[in-house]
């Protein structure tokens, strides 16, 4: 169940809030490179969290010559918030369970990683603890920008977060969030894990024959559901998109595409979107994707768009950097501290269609400007947020602590 390593000595327990596999290639990339980059320091040993169900078996598999192991965890059920006793017997007894799942991965293991506030850290600090252990949790953004300030000034919160050895965070907005929102004296050290950059390149735009002169803007947030366009139904933004998009069909000069992907995109949501466009036929919708297309999909387009109202640091945005797509991103998170704002990329205000509207106007219309943004965001990418870089830091930040 480890990595193959080149350095022995320090085994650390990865326990992740996703891994992606072959049958879903696209959950949380981001986790897989950073086990990749770790192993290079320690022996890596990796489990992935998975909502519990009646039909569902734990299972080991390979990816990319990782060998991870599937962890079991009920999912949680916000309606129990309001049930008072039920909630508090259905949390300990969630807890109860993924600790004794723990305790068999951790017997001979130096130090533990969870990736994400919740249950499984909850779990793994408690196991820490009895096992005399350090104990890391990396912040990856919706867990603490979604953090209830009421549970978080809870004494059980508290005393977690202080036996916690160390946090890792993935921005310094998030860091300050955290410490603002639980203890400013927690230990929180900023370390992006950033993309890899061989496999995130600039690559030769494939020619297409309808549209040939067409911009092609490309959206990888997904969530487009039945109530996409709802105001502030949609963390991603789409609906933001979709009216930006409107308004973008009657006044460019230009003809433009757009393309749409990501996870959590139904057909009644897709179908809602085509129907207030003029130009329908200037979308497409290509889902939840695999590595490999995704890659594919950076290559096509001219500009990418994150519309977002709430992030950590997006890995979409340093993925289409690397890759030499120019960026428009809404000020929100980690990502002021990526893009520079008309040096590699554009930042727009959050919930403003409108700056998004002329943000998009302005770089299909000027060819030079978007080239320009592109490289700048490329090097930028290639000189900061390499994910090569990753596990080396934390591999440091572990042996310091041991």
């Amino acid at each position: 169940m480890s990595t193959q390593s080149k350095k022995s000595g320090l085994t650390v327990l990865f326990i992740a809030n996703g891994y992606p596999s072959f049958s879903r290639p696209w959950k949380c990339p981001f986790n897989h490179r950073a086990v990749l980059s770790l192993a290079d320091f320690c022996d890596v040993r990796v489990l992935a969290v998975r909502a519990w169900l009646p039909w569902r078996k734990a299972i080991v598999y390979a990816y990319e010559n990782v060998h991870v192991q599937e962890l079991l965890v009920f999912p949680s059920i916000s309606t129990l918030r309001t049930l008072g006793l039920v909630s508090r017997i259905y949390s300990k007894l969630s807890l109860k369970i993924v600790v004794a799942q723990l305790y068999r991965f951790a017997q001979d293991v130096n130090l533990i990683h969870s990736v994400a506030i919740g249950t499984p850290a909850f779990a793994a600090q408690q196991v820490a603890t009895e096992l005399g252990i350090p104990h890391f949790v990396q912040l990856i953004g919706s867990d603490v920008t979604f953090l209830d300030p009421a549970i978080a000034r809870q004494n059980g919160f508290r005393n977690w977060a202080k036996a916690v050895t160390g946090f890792i965070s993935n921005s310094n907005s998030l860091r300050r969030q955290f410490k603002s929102v639980v203890d400013n004296e927690l230990p929180v050290k900023t370390i992006y894990r950033g993309v890899d950059i061989a496999a995130f390149k600039p690559r030769k735009k494939p020619k297409c024959p309808s549209l040939r002169d067409a911009i092609t803007v490309l959206y990888l947030g997904g969530y487009i559901k039945n109530n996409f366009d709802q105001p502030g139904g949609n963390v991603k933004g789409a609906d933001m998109l979709l009216n930006a998009w409107i308004s973008l069909e009657q006044k460019s000069p230009v003809p433009l595409k757009l393309i749409i992907g990501g996870p959590h995109i139904n057909k009644r949501g897709i179908n809602k979107f085509l129907e207030q466009l003029k130009f329908p036929e200037r979308v497409s919708c290509v889902g939840s994707l695999p590595a490999l297309a995704v890659h594919e999909m950076y290559a096509r387009a001219d500009l990418y768009v994150l519309p977002s109202r709430r992030e950590g640091l997006p890995n979409v945005v340093l993925e289409a950097m690397a890759s030499g797509v120019a960026v428009i991103a809404t000020n929100v998170g980690g990502v002021s501290e990526v893009l520079r704002n008309g040096v590699d990329g554009i930042v727009v205000a959050a919930e403003s269609s409108t700056e998004i509207t002329t943000a998009i106007s302005l770089l299909s219309l000027n060819r030079e400007m978007r080239e320009t943004i592109a490289a700048s965001a490329r090097a930028r990418v290639v000189e900061r947020f390499n994910s090569n870089r990753y596990g080396s830091r934390l591999a440091k930040i572990y042996r310091q602590c041991l």
